[in-house]
């Protein structure tokens, strides 16, 4: 639960502009990961695929008092995409 500092956040931006897509997996949100939606938004940015597990995005699951919420609203505005399985997505990176 340490917050990810800016030395492993920017190798994860870096990481990000190789990737094809992202996927945001069903965990809970403290202000020590948040910044990991931050990223997500980079990679919107940068015209890659984000695709957010339907699990991801329960409330319950924001420890953020609701920083992680609107985050994760503002990438489906953005586009990401919502998902209930990986298998949805796997075909697409074949």
């Amino acid at each position: 639960f340490s917050p990810i500092s800016e030395e492993a956040h920017q190798a994860n931006l870096r990481m990000i502009e190789r990737a094809d897509a992202v996927i945001v997996a069903p965990v809970a949100f403290g202000f020590g990961n948040v910044k990991n939606l931050d990223a997500c938004s980079f990679a919107l940015t940068l015209g890659k695929r984000v695709f957010l597990m339907n699990e991801a995005l329960n409330r319950d699951n924001d420890f953020t008092d609701g920083v992680a919420v609107d985050k994760l609203s503002k990438l489906l505005e953005m586009g990401a995409e919502v998902v209930e399985d990986l298998k949805e997505i796997a075909w697409d990176y074949l």
